[in-house]
């Protein structure tokens, strides 16, 4: 999960994705809902959010 964060924050560096709408997704973790919905757990783990903030 954090690795997937990782790729969309260098999006947001290139201008590819919108920086609002990436920290809205930080902020109200909605990562966690695709990821719980998605994802197995093993691929589940900690993302330092305030690295993104």
């Amino acid at each position: 999960m954090s690795e997937a964060i990782d790729i969309l924050a260098e999006m947001v560096s290139h201008g590819k994705l919108d920086s609002d709408i990436f920290t809205l997704f930080i902020k109200e973790r909605i990562y966690l809902d695709y990821a719980n919905k998605y994802l197995d757990p093993y691929q589940i783990d900690i993302v330092d959010l305030e690295r993104y903030l």
